[in-house]
């Protein structure tokens, strides 16, 4: 009687393949949960190496695939099975946990769109500089970190200590980068600036950082860059912004360029920049 138990027990468990086949899960994933304590074969052939499963089981890898698809931790599952076993889930637990996760990764996919669609605008706004011509072009506020070009400094020089600095202050850089000139009651200086797309804390370390407000430009495609001395600039106080020219098609080496030129901006600049 008790073997024929035993071969009807057998009968009703599934061999980890077709547990594998019957939960979309694949084998490797089987045996990770095994490792971590959250799924434990119903019985396993140490010699062989096979591994069996129940039917109730598939409820575990169903709050374990909640888990998952939710992007929760796998190491925390324990949290979510009463007393450590796998006859009871802890539901209530799991759901509220899976929640949270789901509006922060909906908060974070919202804050990703925007960006996208920013930089389909800068896109669509560097196409049609490269048309030709000059454009009027608005360029939103965004803040930046900016080092000085010291004359006959090499400018690669420069943007490679400028980004050492980046690192430092743990900043990630944006997409508009690139070379200031600006010129204030006849004074003339040149900088470097990186875009900063994570939020700034001054620290230490971190560069001098700069707040470029909102405001129009005149744009066009150019050769020449600014940070040469023979650079063609405008006369009179003004702001010149040089940036790689952002298009569908974007050239990394060598870059097609933009400048922009504003002849009020300078006036609400910090005046340590011409100081």
């Amino acid at each position: 009687m008790a073997d024929s138990s035993k071969i009807l027990n057998r009968a009703r468990t599934f061999t980890i393949g077709d547990f594998s086949k019957l939960t979309g899960v694949h084998i490797n994933s089987l045996l990770y949960y095994e490792k971590l304590g959250i799924l434990r074969p119903t019985r396993g052939d140490r010699r062989t190496g096979y591994r069996h499963y129940t039917q109730t089981q598939l409820r575990v890898v169903e709050a374990i695939q909640l888990c998952v698809r939710a992007g929760l931790s796998l190491e925390g599952f324990r949290h979510f099975q009463q007393d450590g076993g796998e006859r009871h889930i802890r539901y209530d637990r799991l759901l509220e946990s899976a929640a949270v996760s789901l509006r922060r990764a909906i908060r974070d996919a919202t804050a990703l769109l925007r960006e996208v669609q920013s930089v389909q605008a800068l896109q669509r706004q560097g196409e049609a500089v490269a048309a030709g011509g000059v454009h009027e072009v608005r360029v939103a506020e965004h803040r930046c970190i900016v080092r000085a070009v010291a004359p006959g400094e090499n400018p690669d020089d420069a943007y490679f200590a400028l980004l050492r600095g980046m690192g430092k202050a743990r900043l990630r850089m944006g997409y508009d980068n690139g070379a200031l000139f600006i010129r204030r009651n006849g004074v003339e200086r040149r900088y470097l600036y990186v875009d900063i797309a994570e939020p700034w804390e001054a620290g230490p370390v971190a560069p001098p950082c700069l707040r470029l407000p909102a405001a129009r430009w005149q744009s066009q495609a150019v050769q020449g860059a600014i940070l040469e001395p023979d650079a063609d600039l405008p006369e009179g106080d003004c702001v010149v912004m040089e940036r790689d020219l952002f298009t569908g098609d974007f050239a990394i080496d060598p870059p097609r360029l933009e400048r922009l030129v504003s002849t009020t901006l300078q006036r609400r600049l910090p005046k340590w920049l011409t100081a």
